[in-house]
């Protein structure tokens, strides 16, 4: 058994000088698989964030970050990251800790949103996360109540859950590829915002902003505290 602790940090925060909650709380953590319990960490810096490889991408990723900054564009990128590595990670009986400021407290609801609707999908099958979050946001979009419904935890005989409709595709996602359904053990954020550009096919050049589904009631949560 071992920890698998997410930290996401907010909109355009970098590793400076002036550093967030979240960053403290990185810095701090401990980060080695030589002590008990084994402990993994990942630090995400965030929606809108800078990173210049070179001079030439300056103006490319300004424009980006300015957006992000304005929106929450990119989010999509920082819940997949995020996932991925606890995909990647994650064995059966581990403890998932989950960490947020700002846009990054949005992010780690978001991903707490993922793994209750989609589960966590094999390792060999990290390819195939994007169409998950697809699938997931579908759900939010054609859901009127999306932190209500059926419980996916009501399993049917072949171990998968059963969908919510024809129509749910994150629940098909889910049966067909045998995910596994982790409890999340805590998760704790500060000053958590929700801006979240949806494109949808009836509004291609008028995308929406969207409460995703789960990211305020989750059972899948043992602990939530938000300061």
């Amino acid at each position: 058994m071992k920890n698998i602790v997410i930290c996401c940090d907010g909109t355009g925060n970098e590793i400076s000088e002036n550093i967030s909650n979240v960053l403290k709380l990185y810095r701090t953590l401990r980060k080695t698989e030589k002590t008990t319990p084994r402990q993994m960490v990942f630090y995400d810096p965030g929606v809108g964030t800078l990173a210049r490889p070179n001079p030439w991408k300056k103006l490319v990723q300004d424009a980006s970050a300015i957006f992000g900054l304005a929106t929450g564009y990119g989010l999509d990128d920082n819940v997949l990251h995020s996932y991925e590595f606890i995909v990647d990670n994650y064995a059966d009986g581990d403890a998932i800790y989950l960490f947020g400021f700002s846009r990054g407290a949005y992010t780690v609801r978001v991903l707490a949103g993922l793994i209750h609707k989609i589960g966590l999908i094999a390792k060999q099958q990290v390819n195939l996360a994007g169409s998950g979050l697809t699938a997931y946001k579908q759900f939010s979009s054609d859901t009127a109540q999306p932190d209500g419904g059926l419980d996916l935890r009501q399993f049917t005989d072949g171990g998968a859950p059963g969908p919510a409709s024809k129509d749910d595709q994150a629940a098909q996602y889910a049966r067909i590829l045998s995910v596994k359904w982790p409890t999340i053990k805590f998760v704790g954020v500060w000053d958590a915002v929700a801006s979240v550009i949806v494109p949808r096919p009836d509004r291609f050049y008028w995308p929406s902003l969207q409460v995703l589904a789960f990211v305020h009631r989750n059972p899948s949560i043992e602990i939530f505290r938000q300061a």
